[in-house]
């Protein structure tokens, strides 16, 4: 019964998937066992985990989490490219593991701030299908031991996690951040507080 509501699951996600058209832009995706691929990319956050499609000569071909170390999409106003790690995560209540695609808002050698924008889906319906409303969550990454830490779910934000991923830095980014007004809900407001803990650090 388990392995049909999978597959029933399965054929949904992918109903629901095939509604949307793709935003294809250029970029290059970079798979787990080493192979680069230069290409049009779509990326589609109807799965929790993430969906990417890339165009060949023959065929449009996709790949999960699980088969992706990383991948760019060059931005549409031609300035730079946004990147997505592909990452694990244990789920403690189900016990396992599954990779998600994180985008970088923010990285320097010190810390990184990776975020992810997806659409749950709705069971009441007939038909399995994404909500409109997306969903974000951010996460806290140390670049030494590659720690993902939850300080944002959905809309609100977990100060004593954040605080707490400063280490002996906290009191100091407590006083910038009262100093300065930053609420922290937006995106720009945590980079600029991320950049300030990273030239503490380059002070080391």
């Amino acid at each position: 019964m388990r392995l049909l509501f999978i597959f029933i699951l399965f054929l949904s996600l992918n109903y629901a998937y095939a509604q949307q058209k793709p935003n294809w832009q250029d970029g290059v995706i970079v798979l787990r066992d080493g192979s680069i691929i230069e290409s049009e990319i779509a990326f589609n956050p109807v799965l929790i985990e993430g969906l990417v499609l890339i165009k060949t000569e023959d065929a449009v071909k996709n790949f999960t989490p699980l088969y992706v170390d990383y991948f760019l999409l060059q931005n549409t106003d031609g300035a730079g490219n946004t990147k997505f790690y592909s990452l694990p995560i244990e789920l403690k209540n189900q016990g396992i593991t599954r990779y998600f695609f994180f985008e970088v808002c923010y990285e320097s050698s010190s810390i990184a701030l990776l975020k992810r924008d997806f659409q749950p889906l709705d069971f009441s319906k007939p038909k399995i299908k994404p909500v409109k409303r997306v969903v974000q969550k951010w996460f806290l990454i140390d670049p030494a031991n590659g720690e993902l830490r939850l300080i944002r779910d959905d809309k609100k934000i977990d100060r004593k996690t954040l605080f707490s991923s400063f280490n002996k830095y906290e009191d100091e980014m407590r006083d910038y951040i009262s100093e300065n007004r930053l609420k922290l809900t937006e995106t720009e407001e945590l980079i600029q507080a991320l950049q300030y803990f990273t030239s503490l650090k380059e002070k080391e």
